[in-house]
């Protein structure tokens, strides 16, 4: 929950792609680190473009 939780606020700082998302963490495993990132698209949490870019979802009211 702590990984999903810091990756979440790096998407909260603008999109990025698992590779970018692996060099903001130290000993990142990629792997990991891009499973993380479909369990946040998959739990609407976040969204991912036609590029690879991941982001934090947008909320509406």
């Amino acid at each position: 929950m702590e990984q999903l939780a810091a990756v979440s606020a790096l998407l909260a700082r603008g999109p990025v792609t698992p590779e970018q998302a692996v060099e903001a963490f130290t000993s990142a495993d990629k792997k990991l680190l891009a499973r993380h990132l479909e369990t946040l698209a998959l739990m609407g949490e976040a969204t991912v473009d036609a590029g690879g870019r991941y982001e934090r979802a947008r909320r509406v009211a």
